[in-house]
């Protein structure tokens, strides 16, 4: 009688151990979930920061360049006009 009782108390004691295992795995997979929606949420942020940067470094540096072409192009134009000014005040001298 005293091995079966020992027996069911074994028993008993590997439920309580399975079921513990169980209750520790899910909370162990809901920390897990709970970690990696927090890493998620903290990389979006963080994506979206030095995204957010990023672009508008890239439009700077976008407008910079477009001043300096534009800038460039009226240089050009103007040297251009004062090289055609130039070549018409030769002419004038020549056809004196």
């Amino acid at each position: 009688m005293g091995e079966i009782i020992s027996h069911v108390q074994e028993q008993e004691r590997q439920k309580k151990i399975a079921q513990a295992r169980n209750e520790i795995t899910k909370q162990l997979n809901a920390n897990s979930e709970d970690l990696k929606l927090q890493i998620d949420k903290q990389l979006s942020t963080f994506e979206k920061g030095f995204l957010g940067d990023v672009e508008q470094k890239i439009a700077a540096f976008k407008e910079s360049k477009a001043k300096e072409i534009i800038s460039s192009n009226t240089w050009l134009k103007q040297l251009a006009e004062i090289d055609q000014e130039f070549k018409s005040i030769l002419n004038s001298i020549y056809t004196l």
